[in-house]
């Protein structure tokens, strides 16, 4: 009868020891794991049994209990360790994949918005190597780099890595910002947050190979502009920039578009003579004769069209729009444009000819090497 105790207390031991285990190895597995990085390999509920198995058949020779007994106690911890398992994917979905973005989100909205004489005394504590108010200066603008990299979201990077690199951007800013220039810090952050959102999106993969002559000009644009936003706190104006850099102001906008390769334009449209099924891309395509699977319009890359739109005259942006239903869908024929400018519906076809013209040059320039 001792015998036979002394068994089941042993049983007991090994049952808590295999249980406290898992569940140490369960709390330390979600602590460590973060967003964005992947799980360690969890021991499977298999394995564990196989354990527990191992750990008591020396103990079965000894024992006078009956093999129901033992593997209704198995069945119990396997049901117990399955339960915790199932809290830790819970857990883990909440610090993972979409749920990582509401968390962060949660997290940067109890940040207040810093006075101007509370952002320069952070300022110049961080500048005399204060970690601390480094951290808080940091902190409190991860709402602006959101703010920024939510514009972005159309370029084809997931939004929680043009916010990564939206922060990189925002302390490396930290890091270079001078108080004694004058301007608030929030003007010059947003340059470098942008920067460094650019940067990224056009090292994709999924982006359009950019010539190299025209990176290099770039790279000396960026160069540039980081001294203009140094020694006078604003971004300049593109015509200023083309100046100095001894370019085209046009060529140096359509480069620029180039690197940030927006969204496409592919709906369609029913043309004066009847013909339907036209896209602007289609029209486009024929007027520069580009082969089906021309790069700019590669179905990864269709990608250009709305940023160039943004380089005509206004009232060309405008009737390109309306004419190919760009700002709610709903497309207008050249009169129903011209009642809405108060214009003739041949200068509305005069306008549309022009501007399609432009989008024509600018294509075959985007596509030159």
């Amino acid at each position: 009868m001792k015998k036979k105790k002394k068994a089941a207390v042993g049983k007991k031991k090994i049952i808590k020891k295999v249980k406290s285990k898992k569940i140490k190895k369960t709390v330390v597995s979600v602590i460590a794991k973060k967003p964005g990085k992947k799980a360690a390999k969890k021991e499977e509920p298999s394995e564990l049994a196989e354990d527990f198995a191992a750990d008591t058949e020396s103990e079965q020779d000894t024992e006078d209990v009956s093999g129901d007994k033992i593997n209704i106690k198995r069945d119990l911890i396997l049901k117990g360790i399955e339960d915790e398992e199932e809290d830790e994917k819970s857990i883990l979905k909440a610090v993972n994949g979409k749920d990582a973005l509401a968390l962060y989100f949660d997290e940067i909205r109890a940040e207040k918005v810093l006075s101007a004489e509370e952002e320069r005394d952070l300022i110049i504590k961080t500048q005399h190597g204060d970690d601390i108010a480094k951290a808080k200066l940091t902190k409190a603008n991860l709402k602006l780099v959101v703010k920024i990299a939510k514009k972005y979201e159309y370029f084809g990077v997931p939004l929680i890595d043009l916010i990564e690199e939206g922060n990189i951007g925002l302390l490396k800013a930290v890091d270079k910002f001078e108080v004694e220039r004058g301007f608030r810090f929030s003007t010059y952050a947003t340059w470098w947050i942008k920067q460094s959102i650019n940067r990224a999106i056009a090292n994709q993969k999924n982006t359009i190979r950019i010539p190299v002559h025209i990176l290099d000009v770039y790279h000396k644009y960026l160069k540039l502009l980081e001294k203009e936003v140094k020694d006078k706190g604003k971004i300049p104006e593109n015509y200023d920039m083309a100046r100095k850099l001894r370019i085209d102001p046009i060529k140096l906008n359509e480069i620029l578009n180039i690197i940030k390769s927006p969204k496409s334009l592919d709906l369609e449209y029913e043309s004066e003579d009847g013909e339907g099924g036209r896209s602007l891309k289609d029209t486009v395509e024929d007027m520069v004769q580009a082969k089906p699977d021309q790069e700019l319009f590669d179905i990864e890359k269709k990608e250009t069209m709305m940023e160039l739109i943004r380089m005509l005259k206004p009232n060309e942006q405008q009737v390109i729009i309306c004419r190919f239903g760009l700002e709610n869908k709903q497309i207008l024929t050249l009169e129903d444009i011209g009642k809405k400018l108060k214009l003739t519906r041949e200068r509305i076809r005069q306008i549309e000819a022009i501007a399609i013209k432009k989008l024509k040059y600018f294509m075959k320039t985007a596509d030159k090497k």
